[in-house]
């Protein structure tokens, strides 16, 4: 069995304060979790979209792919992800938090409208 040992100079009959009442006492902290999840679910949404867009009748006409080409499709999202965290936390350490959200948002940017173009739209 886990127990919970306090560290040295943490007063074991202290009781943490509760979490939604911090929620609602700190709004900033409030809008940081809401937004957090929201980022979180939209996320999770996106990926469930591109996988049943994959089994559309006109996706598959227009777009002939294989079993390996359709699971990288669905997962380059989460690559994507990974290496975009990855490589920003570096760019953040040398450029500041704004101007690297500024950055992210011009690579895309470039790339929704260079998806765009190749269609056509």
């Amino acid at each position: 069995m886990i127990t919970f040992r306090p560290s040295v100079g943490d007063d074991p009959n202290r009781k943490s304060p509760a979490v939604v009442r911090r929620l609602i006492e700190n709004r900033i902290l409030l809008l940081t979790a809401l937004t957090s999840s929201v980022g979180g679910l939209l996320f999770g949404y996106d990926q469930g979209v591109i996988s049943s867009i994959l089994e559309m009748q006109h996706f598959k006409e227009k777009f002939p792919m294989s079993s390996a080409e359709k699971g990288l499709l669905v997962s380059i999202l989460e690559i994507g992800g990974f290496v975009g965290c990855y490589i920003l936390g570096a760019i953040t350490d040398k450029i500041s938090r704004k101007y690297s959200t500024i950055v992210a948002l011009v690579i895309f940017i470039t790339g929704s409208t260079l998806g765009l173009s190749k269609l056509g739209i």
